[in-house]
């Protein structure tokens, strides 16, 4: 299966990039997950990160802030890797703040029941295979959308809307 890894780094074919400080993304989320990783996964506080679609690691960095021009696609492969839904360590990061109850996001997030668009691979390294040259043409509006759909079933595992009749304190 092919990976892909978007960046702003040069790298030659060849090289490994090795996972070599905590994830400055959701750090409490990633710990939270540790916490209960299966003994076989590996660290979701140490890693690096890939898509299986090309579209979607370009797309992620977009939303990250990062001008296309400056976004270089590579196909990366990863010998240990764990596959989990893109969308639930942000929904893990709420329901953390708001001190509700994760159980059902961190399982979730080790073992997939559910059907999701978008996931990441972790793992404690990658190797480059090659460089692409050229970015992937994206429809916003469709990755999106995908993403949305994964962020309401993430959401659906942890957050309790009010009572209808439910009022805010004065």
């Amino acid at each position: 299966m092919k990976f892909y890894h978007a960046t702003t780094w040069h790298w030659p074919a060849e090289h490994e990039v090795i996972a070599s400080s905590k994830t400055t993304f959701y750090p409490e989320a990633s710990e939270a997950l540790d916490a209960r990783r299966p003994a076989d996964a590996p660290s979701r506080t140490v890693c690096v990160f890939a898509s299986e679609s090309a579209k979607f690691a370009t797309y992620y960095l977009l939303k990250q802030n990062v001008a296309a021009e400056w976004i270089k696609l590579y196909e990366v492969e990863m010998v240990e890797s764990r596959k989990a839904p893109f969308a639930i360590v942000h929904a893990l990061s709420r329901c953390l703040e708001k001190k509700q109850d994760a159980s059902r996001l961190i399982d979730e997030y080790w073992h997939p029941q559910k059907s999701w668009n978008s996931y990441e691979l972790f793992g404690p390294c990658m190797k480059v295979k090659s460089k692409l040259e050229q970015l992937p043409e994206l429809n916003l509006t469709l990755l999106k959308f995908d993403y949305d759909g994964d962020a309401s079933t993430a959401k659906g595992l942890w957050y309790k809307p009010p009572p209808p009749n439910w009022l805010p304190p004065k």
